[in-house]
């Protein structure tokens, strides 16, 4: 193998560093005071339209609703009479006001065809969905179905991450924060997109008003 000696390299670096005051020896920089001053605000009054487009470009699904119960009855559809895991208590509780089967048992979750989750947070301008480990009780929930199915609020949409993270508050630290963006995807053969590659190929968000 061919190797470079040190006063060749010596040389490179000595030309590189030449080149560069060269070009930019007048060029001086200010640091940046605020988000605002390189990024273009989503309007506060327009977050989830935002959102909504943003995830449908990224091949997500999103439906806004007017209630809880027209939110449950639009997963019921999905669902189409499956029964989907859940390890959250709250969200089990209100499945199952409404008829849609939902079990908890690790062991259907490795072929469970559908996930029902919260979240911590929505962020319009990239479309994501923060959860944590903590919540979930581990990553089943949203690496192992077909498709995980988030139920969210209004209430919870940001307009970027540092806006979302500077409002959600733990009691305890979770071990882990997943920022989802879109389905689990990868180009890594031959350039050809594959979703569901390393999660669920279907990513679905039911947002609810505020009323």
């Amino acid at each position: 193998m061919k190797t470079i000696s040190n006063s060749a390299r010596e040389t490179i670096l000595r030309k590189l560093d030449s080149m560069h005051n060269q070009h930019f020896s007048n060029v001086h920089y200010e640091s940046v005071r605020s988000n605002a001053e390189y990024f273009v605000q989503p309007d506060a009054h327009s977050l989830i339209t935002t959102f909504c487009s943003v995830f449908t470009n990224i091949s997500g699904s999103c439906v806004v609703c007017d209630s809880e119960k027209e939110a449950l009855q639009y997963i019921a559809s999905i669902l189409n009479s499956c029964t989907a895991y859940s390890i959250e208590p709250k969200i089990s509780q209100m499945c199952k006001t409404e008829g849609i089967a939902v079990a908890s048992d690790e062991l259907f979750a490795e072929t469970a065809k559908f996930a029902i989750t919260s979240c911590d947070a929505l962020v319009a301008r990239t479309a994501s969905v923060l959860v944590n480990s903590q919540t979930l009780n581990g990553r089943k929930s949203i690496a192992a179905p077909e498709t995980h199915i988030v139920l969210a609020y209004e209430t919870q949409m940001y307009a970027d991450l540092p806006d979302a993270f500077a409002h959600i508050s733990y009691e305890t630290i979770p071990s882990q924060i997943t920022v989802i963006t879109g389905p689990s995807r990868t180009a890594d053969i031959e350039k050809t997109l594959v979703l569901g590659a390393h999660g669920p190929k279907n990513l679905v968000v039911v947002i609810i008003k505020n009323v």
